[in-house]
């Protein structure tokens, strides 16, 4: 089967089918909305995941996409490629500095 293709082989074709979870991304928030949903999206590729996540924003979330994406253009960002790299980015703009210590304060 050398010549064959099959959407089973390529994750850009394969029929994405999971729970829809809207990202709306509150700033005032200990964490983001929607985050162990998110982490449901583990058999897919990163390109795949990153893509299927970020069709979901909403709100604040889709501003912060959308602003991200123009310093991405005027080279001042980095292109998001890995599901790693999108958590982190999300991580820095919707938790608070601080969040760690508090959470460790609590126990």
């Amino acid at each position: 089967m050398a010549g064959s293709t099959s959407a089973q082989f390529e994750p850009s074709r394969a029929p994405v089918t999971s729970q829809r979870v809207s990202v709306r991304g509150k700033s005032d928030r200990p964490g983001y909305e929607g985050k162990p949903s998110l982490e449901k999206c583990f058999n897919y590729d990163d390109y795949v995941k990153v893509r299927m996540v970020t069709y979901e924003f909403r709100e604040y979330a889709l501003v912060w996409l959308n602003q991200y994406i123009r310093e991405v253009r005027d080279g001042r960002r980095r292109h998001i490629d890995t599901w790693l790299d999108l958590k982190r980015e999300m991580r820095t703009r919707f938790v608070p500095a601080s969040y760690a210590q508090d959470v460790y304060n609590k126990l």
